[in-house]
């Protein structure tokens, strides 16, 4: 009977173990894509605007520093050059605001924005392939 006993009480603890495991691992995932989702609110802010704002920017900022701690290095990397490209769209479209403004059209700051937008629109398969292996709940 002392052994029946020893048996359920080691079966009951293995299963509890497991399912700290798979509640570590969901709480794991839930971070995971919020960072995921920070990027592509950042995408789809600039596919919709063809601007980002210092809100959008923060806010990938704030997922780049939990992006440190939970994936590994391409994700950080990653998140940094969305952030740059951001940055610099941002940059200039206040360089391009202040021409309007003082009726100096500058071909080169139109130039600059179309070409950090056309970045962001090609990287939404870009985005879900790099975070597909830490986001993939499959197996």
């Amino acid at each position: 009977m002392t052994i029946l006993i020893g048996l359920i009480a080691a079966y009951i603890a293995w299963q509890q173990y497991k399912g700290n495991v798979l509640n570590l691992r969901l709480a794991r995932y839930d971070r995971r894509f919020k960072v995921y989702d920070a990027v592509k609110q950042i995408l789809s802010t600039v596919t919709r605007e063809a601007n980002v704002g210092a809100d959008d920017l923060r806010k990938l900022g704030a997922a780049l520093a939990d992006a440190d701690f939970l994936f590994g290095n391409e994700i950080p990397r990653y998140i940094d050059q969305v952030y740059r490209h951001g940055l610099q769209l941002r940059l200039a479209t206040e360089k391009y605001n202040q021409t309007i403004q003082t009726a100096q059209f500058d071909q080169a700051v139109v130039d600059e924005m179309d070409g950090h937008t056309k970045w962001f629109l090609d990287q939404y398969p870009v985005a879900r392939e790099i975070f597909r292996k830490y986001l993939d709940i499959s197996s």
